[in-house]
């Protein structure tokens, strides 16, 4: 457990961490997992510095963002046309709100354990799953 005591800056990220990280992003798509929490937990794990752990998770999603954006675009690409002001109304608010909910989490980070969120995230993941086995 010495790996805990020195933590790591986000330059020190090495492949195998993001490879680590990129995997743990994958279980998001089960319900009740948070796609922040689980790359920020499992940065933690790595022994990633809090602030560096939230601001790499938050760097991952552009990608991940912007492809399910595409995606939907090509899907719905006509639609959304014929509603450009409604879309560009909802981009700018979800930029703001996402802006404002990203100070806020660095600023948790900072001063709490993380930890209890992510093991309440997972939790809560797998209860989501056996209550959707059981409808």
């Amino acid at each position: 457990m010495d790996y805990l005591k020195t933590r790591k800056c986000i330059e020190d990220v090495s492949y195998r961490d993001a490879i680590i990280i990129g995997i743990a992003q994958g279980f998001s798509i089960l319900p009740g997992i948070s796609r922040t929490g689980i790359t920020t937990f499992s940065a933690l794990l790595l022994g990633i510095k809090r602030e560096d752990a939230a601001k790499y998770s938050l760097i991952l999603a552009v990608p991940t963002i912007f492809g399910a954006v595409f995606l939907e675009f090509i899907r719905y690409g006509e639609y959304v046309a014929s509603n450009a002001k409604i879309y560009i109304v909802a981009f700018i608010l979800s930029f703001i709100f996402g802006l404002v909910s990203i100070k806020m989490f660095i600023e948790f980070l900072t001063r709490k354990k993380f930890k209890i969120f992510g093991i309440y995230c997972i939790l809560v993941g797998f209860l989501s799953l056996l209550l959707y086995q059981s409808i």
